[in-house]
């Protein structure tokens, strides 16, 4: 299983440079736009070490979080985060739905199995009042440029990335390395599966809902193509 004891202990440093500021200014831009009810109450599905919740809770909001990876959910909730364990699928519907269901960072990558994907989906329909809001890799990118070899070092530490693309089952297969001060320290791979526009739109619809937009990350303003490797989806629940 991805995101072990060691590789969350590393996260938040090889991430440090990401923006979460932006992202959670988008975020704000999509409710203002598009939500048809006041948003106070998200649901963050697969909210890792809960750095969108935190940047979202000290805006007001009320935030829930869902994670798989015991060793993120505790950083999360270190950070103030409540946390439920666990995939979505794992738990009935909520007593009461959230104003809106998040899932941030290519989450729904680590969703293989198509039938799984939509049954997710419907779960996160049942408990959503309009908004659901998710990033995930463009095909179109994917298969054009490629995935490839990455180097990111932050300060002592450098984290190398291994891709292999499985074209034909629209995966890639990332194994990562984590070396601190040059010695390594853990190894994970990561399979993350890809995605075509069309595609989310047919399983969005499957699922009960209505796709409102595919936008760049982190633009309402710009229209996808090949070029933008990670696209977000706004969509919002049917009747």
């Amino acid at each position: 299983m991805p995101f072990e004891d060691t590789y969350a202990e590393y996260y938040d440093i090889i991430y440090s440079d990401k923006d979460y500021t932006k992202e959670c200014d988008f975020l704000e831009e999509v409710f203002t736009k598009y939500s048809k009810i006041p948003v106070n109450t998200i649901l963050d599905v697969g909210c890792g070490t809960g750095n969108h919740a935190k940047e979202l809770i000290n805006r007001g909001y009320t935030v829930t979080g869902i994670e798989p990876s015991y060793a993120m959910a505790k950083l999360a909730i270190c950070k103030g985060v409540n946390v439920i364990l666990g995939k979505p699928l794992d738990f009935p519907n909520f007593n009461k739905k959230f104003d809106a269901v998040i899932s941030m960072f290519t989450v729904i990558g680590y969703i293989h199995d198509t039938d799984e994907l939509i049954e997710t989906f419907k779960w996160i329909g049942n408990n959503t009042r309009q908004l659901f809001i998710f990033d995930f890799w463009n095909g179109l990118a994917v298969i054009k440029h490629r995935p490839l070899f990455g180097v990111k070092s932050v300060n002592n530490i450098i984290r190398y990335k291994y891709p292999k693309l499985d074209a034909k089952n629209h995966l890639v297969k990332v194994k990562h390395k984590i070396y601190d001060r040059a010695k390594l320290v853990t190894e994970e791979e990561h399979v993350v599966r890809f995605y075509f526009p069309k595609e989310i739109e047919h399983y969005l619809n499957e699922a009960g809902f209505k796709l409102l937009g595919l936008f760049p990350c982190w633009d309402l303003e710009r229209v996808i193509t090949e070029e933008d490797w990670d696209i977000v989806a706004v969509a919002e629940v049917v009747g």
